[in-house]
């Protein structure tokens, strides 16, 4: 019976995944005994749109010692047969968070998801750990014990334990609301493009700023309406910036992420 509904399982998600391209699953860069990927996200500025994502691999089996303390670590492991993931909560307000698969549908030992966290908080700055809610399946032979086979709800924080970071703006003293600022594509490696637009005329300083605050490139920019500017920052490392226009006392700093 328990095998009918893994194959049931399997379908549903083929026939689901095609529809779930939320986010693609990174399925190279995870360490030994890790089964979250990356370790932490870019912080969540307040006011300005986020997106990011995490990756998750169900493992293959988990130290039963983690669940039975009773157990001695590192001598009987619980073999992981099947997870999903049926619920996510606790994330700042604002943000909206999607998975691949779906919520709800089974994977199996050694295989990847992702879950997608977009959109634009006011929330406080903190930190905020994510409650992730599922089912997971297993089986394994322990002593007193004997013969486990069964499937268990509950929190999945064991291995899937990420907290998302949310701040203040980094020495952002007056935003302007007639500059709206757009970069694309963000996330990106360097290539982008900048849309400047304007009800007044703009003549000033775009710059931009690197995680410690410092001025990793600055040209005068001069906009009436709305101009598209391309850059080319190949060389800009991976991590967090900030790009910044400053014209006429006004200020307005948009966030992006070079991966």
């Amino acid at each position: 019976m328990k095998k009918s509904i893994l194959l049931l399982s399997i379908i549903i998600t083929m026939v689901c995944g095609a529809s779930a391209q939320v986010c693609t699953p990174d399925t190279t860069n995870f360490a030994a005994g890790k089964y979250v990927y990356p370790d932490s996200l870019p912080c969540i500025t307040i006011g300005q749109a986020y997106s990011g994502t995490v990756s998750i691999e169900v493992p293959d089996s988990l130290d039963a010692h983690d669940f039975v303390s009773a157990l001695p670590a590192g001598l009987y492991y619980f073999h992981i047969d099947s997870m999903r993931i049926d619920s996510i909560s606790a994330y700042p307000t604002g943000l909206s968070v999607q998975t691949n698969p779906n919520l709800g549908i089974w994977l199996y030992g050694g295989q990847f998801g992702c879950i997608s966290i977009t959109g634009t908080t006011t929330d406080t700055a903190g930190t905020y750990p994510l409650n992730v809610y599922g089912r997971g399946c297993g089986h394994g032979t322990f002593p007193i014990y004997g013969t486990v086979d069964s499937c268990i709800s509950g929190n999945l924080g064991s291995f899937i334990k990420y907290n998302l970071k949310v701040c203040n703006p980094a020495g952002i003293t007056n935003i302007s609301g007639d500059l709206s600022l757009n970069i694309y594509p963000n996330p990106n490696q360097g290539t982008f493009t900048v849309t400047v637009s304007s009800a007044n005329h703009i003549n000033g300083t775009m710059s931009i700023l690197d995680g410690l605050g410092r001025v990793v490139n600055a040209q005068s920019i001069d906009v009436t309406g709305t101009k598209q500017i391309p850059l080319e920052m190949s060389n800009l490392s991976s991590g967090v910036y900030l790009l910044e226009i400053n014209a006429g006392g006004s200020r307005s700093v948009k966030q992006f992420v070079v991966k």
